[in-house]
């Protein structure tokens, strides 16, 4: 039996909420701080109120949920070479850092007819560039998620995209399913240590999952070189950087205008897209608050 604590019975709820049994060494990992959530339930009395189906343990009512997620992570092995393939054509686009897999896909615990969440980190002022042309990459190939679409099994969702000047997320996006989501990426491309940059800079995680992230992500220090007489690199740059940051902008200016009047519960900035139109994180709190209260 598992020596199960609140941290250990709210993940236990929290994973509920996506279907999702766990392993007593995943409940240790996303355990969550009691004392980051608001909730006045006593947890107490309700921490007995689960099951354990061949190593996975669940909510006593939601037995079946254990057989699901062994089909999912059959289905997420097919996604994930989809996902692979994708992102070795994104990576061609010299402004990406680093293409991670967000969303169900992480967790290795989507569906059959679930799409494929991708976070694009981009170099700074590039975004807009980056994101026209990822684009077109994915229509060329027949795998982008059109918005209102309704067939989207293994269409490729570009719905997360940050620039290099901000990768710590705003203090009103921190809140446990983004912490969720920051944890579980697993990046395919990353170019000059951009995840690990991503994950430490994003430590405020850890005040909702302490132990979200698996290990301490140690930075390599890149090696430089004096350089000597004329460095026709720097010079190129001097040259094509303002146009491509008027290019930019200009990007900006034209998808912004067409997405105005379409933006919901989107968030879309400059440096920053998130293109969520439901508000998840509402949704998941009051699922999440639900089953706590229903445990009892």
């Amino acid at each position: 039996m598992c020596n199960m604590n609140q941290a250990m019975f709210l993940a236990l709820c929290y994973g509920d909420i996506f279907d999702y049994p766990m392993t007593k060494k995943e409940l240790v990992r996303w355990k969550i701080n009691t004392k980051s959530i608001k909730t006045q339930a006593n947890l107490g009395r309700q921490i007995s109120k689960y099951k354990i189906i061949n190593n996975y343990y669940c909510l006593e009512e939601r037995t079946k949920i254990v057989q699901e997620r062994k089909q999912k992570e059959k289905y997420s092995q097919k996604k994930l070479q989809i996902a692979k393939r994708a992102a070795g054509i994104l990576q061609i686009i010299p402004f990406i850092k680093m293409i991670g897999i967000t969303g169900a896909l992480a967790m290795g615990n989507s569906g059959r007819d679930d799409d494929i969440d991708f976070l694009i980190i981009t170099s700074a002022k590039r975004l807009w560039i980056v994101r026209f042309l990822a684009i077109i990459l994915m229509e060329l190939i027949g795998k982008r998620r059109r918005p209102g679409e309704k067939n989207i099994a293994n269409k490729i969702c570009l719905n997360m995209f940050l620039d290099n000047n901000s990768f710590l997320l705003a203090e009103n996006l921190r809140n446990l399913y983004t912490a969720h989501e920051v944890c579980q990426v697993i990046p395919l491309f990353n170019q000059h240590h951009t995840y690990e940059k991503f994950i430490l800079i994003n430590n405020w995680v850890k005040k909702f999952l302490p132990n979200g992230i698996e290990k301490q992500t140690i930075l390599i220090k890149e090696n430089t070189r004096p350089t000597r007489g004329i460095d026709w690199k720097d010079l190129l740059k001097f040259f094509f950087e303002p146009i491509l940051d008027l290019l930019n902008y200009a990007f900006f200016l034209i998808q912004y205008a067409y997405m105005k009047q379409r933006i919901t519960r989107e968030i879309v900035k400059k440096e920053y897209v998130f293109f969520h139109p439901r508000d998840t994180n509402k949704h998941v709190v009051g699922e999440f608050n639900r089953r706590i209260f229903l445990s009892k």
